[in-house]
């Protein structure tokens, strides 16, 4: 009949996952409930009519289906605990692959922290070196720019007072000297003159 053949694949199945198990538990259920219903449909009603009319055949026929129904229904009981016991090792087994996954992802995520922070570490490093060479040279250039101004201050002494202390000074004196002496110098010879003395 087909209420015993409908269950067949449920009890040669091989579900793999919890969800597949838990669908097959309770698809047993469905069938376990409709075997039930058929067996009290049996008692109730068809044996009373085939027992009042005397059909033998028709009551061997219901006693061969209450059988079937019976066999299937112990084989179903049999493979639903069956299922329960695999359900809790599979929920087992997959709660450990599930911790083991979240552990790798974890040790990934540490693992691509400290390689962040190395990172971090190395630009923080070579921005402080890139900071020490502009202070650096920045210090250089001052010294030069320091230099530069004690060297004009120097030459402006020079013209000015005829005094200084580096050695060039005096040369630059005479060529001073000279240009003043000139009778009437050009625009450009007083623009001059008025440069290297320092007057605005």
């Amino acid at each position: 009949m087909g209420i015993v053949n409908s269950p067949a694949k449920l009890i040669m199945g091989y579900p793999q996952t919890c969800t597949e198990i838990q669908e097959d538990i309770a698809a047993i259920g469905n069938w376990l409930s409709k075997i039930a219903q058929r067996i009290s449909w049996i008692e109730r009603f068809e044996r009373q009519d085939v027992l009042q009319f005397g059909d033998q055949k028709a009551i061997a026929a219901l006693d061969d289906e209450q059988r079937e129904l019976a066999l299937v229904e112990g084989v179903l009981l049999a493979r639903r605990s069956k299922l329960h016991k695999e359900l809790t090792q599979t929920k087992a087994a997959e709660s450990i692959a599930n911790a083991n996954r979240i552990k790798s992802n974890i040790t990934k995520l540490v693992n691509d922290f400290a390689e962040l922070e190395a990172q971090i570490d190395y630009a923080k490093a070579a921005l402080d070196r890139s900071i020490n060479s502009l202070q650096q040279a920045a210090q250089r250039n001052n010294c030069s720019a320091s230099k530069l101004d004690r060297n004009a201050a120097e030459r402006v002494a020079l013209i000015k007072f005829g005094r200084s202390n580096l050695p060039d000074v005096a040369a630059e004196r005479q060529r001073f000297v000279r240009n003043i002496a000139q009778p009437v110098p050009t625009k450009e010879k007083q623009f001059y003159i008025r440069e290297t003395a320092g007057i605005s």
